[in-house]
């Protein structure tokens, strides 16, 4: 099941349009999104994705696969919530099909994290997923409102 994973990965990243901007997550990965300008919930929905696909890709190697569903059942409210609000992001950032952008980005913040993450990852790695694979909607909220903490002075903010 892994391989194919890292297949689909790969398969996805080769027909992936080139990065635009950097920001960096507090897994140490960046990620990606244009010369755009954010919301404060934007930075929000960002990270809380960007902590999604960590933990999505480390339940594999770390052998977490369940804590990743239950994770995802949990949280699905705040995660259907985040992913309306990065494709809305995109669509007030110019993004002609912000849903094709958003799965675009999203496939290049999991490519990310497979390849600073390959092999096997550390204990330490796997001990912060399964953390964060352990947050229920208060506690996800609030990690997710640390990492926007660490990262909020590396977005451009959007003026009125």
């Amino acid at each position: 099941m892994r391989k194919s994973f890292a297949a689909a990965l790969v398969l996805a990243v080769a027909m992936m349009p080139a990065a635009s901007a950097t920001t960096k997550h507090a897994s140490g990965k960046h990620s990606t999104a244009g010369k755009q300008c954010f919301s404060p919930a934007d930075i929000e929905a960002e990270q809380a994705l960007m902590t999604q696909s960590f933990v999505m890709v480390l339940s594999s190697e770390c052998r977490q696969d369940m804590g990743y569903g239950e994770f995802k059942v949990r949280n699905r409210d705040a995660l259907i919530s985040y992913q309306k609000g990065m494709m809305d992001h995109f669509r007030r950032n110019g993004a002609r099909s912000p849903e094709r952008e958003y799965e675009s980005w999203i496939t290049r913040i999991a490519n990310q994290t497979a390849t600073a993450h390959a092999g096997t990852p550390a204990l330490e790695t796997c001990a912060q997923s399964a953390e964060v694979l352990k947050l229920d909607p208060p506690g996800f909220h609030d990690y997710v409102q640390a990492q926007v903490v660490k990262v909020a002075d590396t977005h451009p903010l959007c003026r009125k």
